[in-house]
């Protein structure tokens, strides 16, 4: 989870790319 973290470049990410990347770690956050 920490590396997807790292990944994401906030002041890039529309709110929409925000939104899908919060979800793809709460996915990850559940394994």
């Amino acid at each position: 989870v920490e590396d997807a973290l790292q990944a994401i470049e906030p002041d890039e990410l529309s709110p929409r790319e925000a939104l899908e990347a919060l979800y793809r770690l709460k996915g990850l956050g559940r394994r």
